[in-house]
């Protein structure tokens, strides 16, 4: 696990099974390893908190330089910004949400906040973002020496359509 923050990497640990897992406190789109590994994962739309175009194809030339030849870059990522000039509210495990985002879509920036309230109390966190679209993920990829090898809808390796509200991307890295 490679996190920035060393609050998420304690929420990582408090996890059942996290002693499996070994972390690093550093930045994903400049980060040095003295491992190579056959796959590596970016869940959740988080490529999109790197903040410019330059970390995010650094990112990408990290990822690369820690695969083996073969290795597999995972990439999930939403299809397109879902947060336009609207709110969105989500209910999980008792803790809701409210986001209130505005996309920019000339910048590809997504600014706003996001309400969270759960049995601890309230919390305000502010957003700034840089949407990556699929395509050009593709063309870092390939600036990296990676190649598009399979790209679903989802999960369960669904067909991506205009309908799909996710993409898992799978790239691997040219020997």
């Amino acid at each position: 696990g490679l996190d920035i923050s060393p609050s998420m990497i304690q929420q990582l640990k408090a996890k059942p099974g996290a002693e499996r897992v070994s972390t690093t406190l550093q930045d994903m789109s400049a980060f040095t390893l003295d491992k190579r590994f056959n796959l590596a994962f970016l869940l959740r739309s988080s490529m999109d908190l790197l903040q410019t175009q330059e970390e995010q194809i650094n990112c990408f030339e990290c990822t690369s330089r820690h695969l083996r030849p073969g290795g597999k870059f995972l990439i999930e990522h939403l299809t397109k910004p879902v947060y336009g000039e609207r709110q969105l509210m989500f209910s999980e495990a008792g803790v809701t949400s409210l986001f209130f985002a505005r996309y920019d879509p000339v910048g590809q920036r997504v600014t706003g906040a996001q309400l969270v309230i759960d049995p601890t109390g309230t919390q305000v966190i502010k957003m700034d973002l840089r949407f990556v679209w699929h395509s050009e993920m593709d063309l870092m990829a390939r600036m990296a020496g990676m190649k598009l090898v399979s790209r679903w809808g989802g999960w369960q390796k669904e067909p991506m359509t205009e309908q799909s509200f996710i993409h898992v991307s799978v790239y691997e890295k040219i020997a």
